[in-house]
């Protein structure tokens, strides 16, 4: 088996994790231009979304993480890693889902402050007090999944953990886990001597190493950044509340991306063939902060896409009252009315 993966990866650290529980033999590599947009090869066959983890095993090509542990448990059912009780394993699938997407884009904003310098100063300060806050309300909500259990599962290590693991160590590395003598701190504890969590986690510590001259390498074009679904708009879909339609009026809209865009464009698509009149956007953004702003003018219904060059793929925003993107971790995006 080939895993395409990078070991920075959260996702593709559960991969590993799950390879190596299994006592499976695989190599690694980490594809060229990953990031880029401009992966060919082998890679870019088996990988329509051009993103780590993607696995190679024999003629079958499988990407994004929870459908190759899926493949993993269903082809190599020994030692499993799901429980066999239906809710235990509905519970287990949660707290992965939870870990990545909630959790993912913490740690994510993390990374784009720390090691991209997408904010600095008083910004990366506030911030990173942001992300604090979240991940504490992450790690209370884990502490009570735990209970006084050794692991997620109950007695033995298993899918849950290995969701858990990648973004709790993340938080440690970062200086903001699991506070000492608490459950989670014994559990991350237990968990990081077990050899499969042991070697992934030293291959993840020595990819941060590298990380020393990244923002350099984003300024100078020999890298770029590209944000997947779950850092920007799965936190849209998951606002409360029934979207409603824009109605005649006057609209600011105000969306936080969490990166500096190169260019961001309201584009109306009216359902009726009624005037919008769209303002001029500011170019360079922060992180976190209102990254783009305009006032929008409604002759009629209507919805409207943001489009930011920078992520090449749209994003469809709706009416929005304050409450329902008040608690979005690090990134919001919203119509509110004046």
């Amino acid at each position: 088996m080939l895993l395409y993966e990078h070991p920075l990866s959260s996702y593709a650290q559960k991969v590993k994790i799950a390879l190596r529980e299994k006592g499976l033999a695989f190599d690694v590599e980490t594809p060229q231009g990953l990031g880029s947009g401009k992966s060919a090869g082998p890679f870019a066959a088996a990988s329509l979304r051009l993103e780590v983890p993607t696995l190679i095993d024999g003629d079958a090509r499988i990407f994004d993480s929870t459908i190759i542990l899926e493949y993993l448990e269903d082809k190599h059912p020994s030692p499993a890693l799901l429980p066999r009780d239906p809710l235990a394993r509905a519970e287990a699938r949660m707290i992965e889902d939870v870990c990545d997407t909630l959790y993912e884009a913490i740690n994510w904003g993390l990374g784009e402050i720390s090691w991209f310098k997408r904010a600095e100063g008083r910004l990366a300060d506030d911030m990173k007090a942001k992300a604090a806050s979240q991940t504490r309300e992450l790690l209370e909500w884990l502490t009570g999944k735990l209970g006084a259990k050794d692991w997620f599962g109950g007695a033995s290590f298993g899918w849950a953990d290995l969701s858990v693991a990648p973004y709790l160590n993340r938080s440690v590395h970062y200086g903001i886990g699991p506070a000492a003598n608490t459950p989670l701190a014994a559990w991350h504890k237990r968990l990081c001597v077990r050899p499969s969590v042991a070697a992934t986690f030293k291959e993840f510590e020595a990819a941060t190493q590298g990380m020393g001259n990244a923002a350099e390498r984003l300024a100078s074009g020999a890298i770029r950044r590209e944000y997947r679904d779950h850092r920007m708009d799965d936190e849209i879909r998951r606002r409360p509340g029934r979207p409603r339609r824009a109605r005649q009026g006057q609209y600011p809209v105000h969306l936080a991306l969490g990166l500096k865009a190169d260019q961001a464009v309201l584009r109306p698509t009216n359902t009726r063939p009624r005037p919008t009149t769209i303002a001029a956007m500011p170019a360079t953004v922060g992180i976190g902060t209102l990254c783009c702003s305009a006032v929008v003018t409604l002759s009629g219904p209507a919805s409207i896409t943001v489009f930011c060059s920078v992520k090449e793929m749209l994003l469809t925003a709706r009416p929005a009252t304050p409450t329902t993107i008040r608690r979005t971790p690090m990134i919001a995006m919203g119509f509110m009315p004046t």
